[in-house]
């Protein structure tokens, strides 16, 4: 008869599909980097599908989307430190280990970007 399997994880897991960048190293040494989707996430730590099997034990640095607006202007990103502790066909999982938001620059409205050249006038009379 088979085991049932022991739930290792600390924290409840919540269903939240965000895009994220990554970057994993080993003993500070770059290793990859990359963009992927999260899968789940919880306070210890975030499961997602980077496209590809990423090493265990790699240190890994995650910039994940995130879906509110801080002042509902400035757009986040949450910013996880932490290692891989497995990599398989369902994702890469990381245990967390420090995390934080980060507001990323306002972005103007496309509208409000650039404003518009002076129009061109007659230099002596001032007329266009």
């Amino acid at each position: 008869m088979a085991r049932p399997r022991r739930e290792r994880r600390c924290g409840e897991r919540f269903p939240i599909h965000m895009d994220l960048s990554y970057y994993l190293s080993h003993e500070r040494e770059p290793i990859s980097e990359g963009s992927g989707t999260t899968v789940d996430i919880s306070s210890t730590g975030v499961l997602f599908r980077p496209g590809g099997v990423c090493p265990q034990d790699a240190a890994a640095e995650l910039y994940i989307d995130w879906p509110a607006l801080y002042d509902n202007a400035v757009p986040l990103k949450l910013a996880v430190v932490g290692l891989v502790v497995r990599s398989d066909r369902r994702g890469t999982a990381v245990r967390i280990v420090r995390y934080r938001l980060k507001s990323l620059p306002k972005v103007p409205p496309p509208d409000r970007a650039e404003p518009a050249p002076p129009a061109r006038t007659d230099s002596a009379t001032g007329d266009i």
